[in-house]
Formats: structure tokens, C-alpha cells, sequence
């Protein structure tokens, strides 16, 4: 297979934006060779990002693979996690939590172009929501919207001409039960004065 495009992607997430003819047999090989924390696809572009750690695998799928295996310019370090990705999880009471990490805004978990979750669809809201929830989740992702105002007055409209019971409740503040009074206990043998 032949790319039709290839540029390095310089920073953080070092490696390189593919382009190549759509053949799925050969898409398939692609993804078996290549392990998918170390691509990506962006869909908007309609091209492929891979690590710079595959450039070997790229040069034995690729019979014009000119670029070196790995690039020349240095990975800078981020000042923050000092380039690991990953920073201490302290607690309220500024306690490191052992084996406990955050994600940097360095690492490519916090990057925007690997979407590791799909977009919220329709679908995906299997559990009850109020109506106005609903359209509120249409209006938000740019779903069609469900329906217009008009069915929510008319719904309103119909509600406040139903009767209505009004239960009131009164709770009687709980008064105990005065003690009843004791003689004091006498003794026998003892002198009372």
C-alpha cells in the first residue's frame, strides 16, 4: 500500500498524520499491526494518527515510507509532570495517596483528538428523564427536537382545569403525660425527722 499523505505531528504527542486509499483488507491488517492506544482516527480530517514508536511497523506496511523511524526533534518535557502524564493524587488533607495518579493536561488522555468516548446519542438515554430533560439534552447535542412548546401548554391547560383535593394535616405537638406524684419512700428503722 502507498500513503497519500504524511506529515509529523510535533509536541507533546509525538508521531505522524497518515493518509492512505480506502481498502478494507488492508485497513484490517492496518489495526492488527498497529495497537489501537497507539492510533487514532480523526474523523473530521480523515486521517490517521500513529505514535512515533511504530515507525518500524509503518515502513513494513508502507512501501513509500520515506520519513526515519523515529523523529529528530527531542520530545520536550512538560514542566508540570516533568513529561510522564501522570501527577500525584493528594487528598483534602494534602496527603499523597499512594498508586493513586492523575492525567496531565500533557497526556494524551487529556488531548482532544482521541476521543476515547463516543458522542451521547439519542439511544444512549435508556433510563426515565423528564420531559423538559429531554429537550434540554436535544437542544444541547443538536438532536431533533422532540416536539414543539405548544404540547407542554396544552398540557398545562389541561391540568389546571382538573379538580383538585387539598389534604391537610395537622400533627398535635406531642405533650408527655405528667408524672404522677410519690410519696418519698420511708424506711423502717430509721428515724424520720
Amino acid at each position: 500500500m502507498k500513503l497519500t499523505k504524511c506529515t509529523p505531528c510535533l509536541g507533546y504527542r509525538q508521531g505522524w498524520f497518515i493518509q492512505f486509499p480506502y481498502d478494507p483488507d488492508f485497513l484490517e491488517v492496518f489495526k492488527d499491526a498497529i495497537e489501537k492506544r497507539d492510533r487514532a482516527w480523526d474523523d473530521d480530517k480523515r486521517q490517521w494518527w500513529v505514535r512515533e514508536r511504530c515507525g518500524e511497523t509503518l515502513r513494513e506496511l508502507f512501501e513509500n515510507w520515506t520519513h526515519p523511524v523515529s523523529q529528530e526533534t527531542p520530545k520536550p518535557k512538560c514542566p508540570i509532570c516533568k513529561g510522564t502524564g501522570l501527577l500525584p493524587f493528594v487528598n483534602k488533607e494534602s496527603k499523597t495517596i499512594p498508586h493513586a495518579f492523575l492525567f496531565c493536561e500533557c497526556s494524551e488522555y487529556n488531548h482532544p483528538e482521541i476521543d476515547h468516548f463516543h458522542p451521547l446519542v439519542p439511544s444512549d438515554i435508556d433510563y426515565p428523564v423528564s420531559y423538559s430533560h429531554y429537550r434540554a439534552l436535544c437542544q444541547y447535542h443538536g438532536w431533533p427536537d422532540p416536539g414543539d412548546d405548544s404540547l407542554i401548554e396544552q398540557a398545562s391547560t389541561n391540568e389546571s382545569a382538573a379538580p383538585r383535593e387539598i389534604i391537610h394535616r395537622h400533627f398535635h405537638q406531642y405533650e408527655p403525660k405528667p408524672k404522677p406524684k410519690t410519696k418519698p419512700p420511708t424506711y423502717k428503722g430509721l428515724p424520720t425527722s
